[in-house]
């Protein structure tokens, strides 16, 4: 699906402008993506204070964590309106949903991943599961950033029972599948969510990331010492590298990430 022109984002803006506030009145609270005060560092520190609390009342902890199939793609058009109807009395508004909704789709599924209505509207649909993880099955310490949910548990077995409850609840509700890389693990394993790694004492980064960074540096690097690029080019990678690192424990990784920035041009 392919992402709306510029003059429809600028629609796409403005409604989500005035819609959002009406639909946040229904989302809970321990959902991240897309929120004003919230976003992927907010729902990283939530996991981890979530982590600190469990461990102290329980003692043995383990994590549940869900990844949707497809997400974007599979969303249901009309149980999305039916979503929207019951929250929004104005046909006017109704209306703009369903157009944008199903401009230049005829599947009856899926919204363009990049358009802001689309991550506002996905965040509305999963609202539901949000209530029902929360409230049906009284799972207090649980985050959820866009399609992945993060649920703690006491026991192998009864996180094995709440995934059922989940997996009926998003197929017949929703319309929605599980990924095959959803999986249970003691949370002594860490936490690997919303681009970090989490333990109720520490976040480090993902190691993928730091592995990514030195081929990152390597490169700018080389083109740097050819003269391809100029300084200002490599310090806002190195910018992009320190603002990632700076909400985590990772002064071991980001010194090894370092070493692989060599600023030194060639001579002539």
């Amino acid at each position: 699906m392919q992402a709306p022109a510029f003059c429809d984002r600028v629609v796409h803006h403005a409604l989500v402008r005035v819609v959002q506030p009406f639909m946040e009145r229904g989302w809970v609270y321990d959902s991240y993506a897309c929120r004003v005060g919230k976003g992927t560092h907010r729902s990283v520190f939530r996991v981890k204070e979530f982590l600190h609390r469990a461990f102290r009342e329980w003692g043995n902890v383990f994590v549940l964590q869900i990844d949707i199939s497809k997400f974007f793609p599979s969303i249901h058009h009309e149980t999305l309106m039916e979503m929207l109807e019951r929250t929004f009395r104005e046909t006017e508004v109704t209306d703009l949903f369903r157009t944008i909704i199903t401009a230049r789709n005829f599947t009856g599924r899926g919204l363009p991943i990049g358009a802001l209505t689309s991550q506002t509207l996905a965040n509305h649909y999963l609202s539901e599961a949000d209530h029902f993880v929360k409230e049906c099955l009284c799972r207090r310490f649980y985050v959820r950033y866009m399609d992945d949910m993060v649920i703690l548990g006491e026991s192998k077995r009864q996180l094995h029972l709440a995934l059922v409850d989940i997996e009926w609840m998003l197929q017949t509700r929703l319309k929605l599948k599980i990924n095959p890389k959803t999986r249970i693990f003691p949370a002594s394993c860490g936490v690997d969510f919303a681009g970090y790694r989490t333990w109720r004492t520490h976040i480090l980064p993902r190691k993928r990331n730091v592995k990514a960074a030195k081929r990152r540096f390597k490169t700018v690097s080389r083109r740097y010492t050819r003269g391809d690029v100029d300084l200002e080019y490599a310090l806002s990678r190195l910018a992009s590298f320190i603002g990632y690192s700076r909400h985590c424990d990772c002064t071991k990784s980001a010194d090894s990430v370092l070493r692989h920035l060599i600023l030194r041009r060639r001579q002539k």
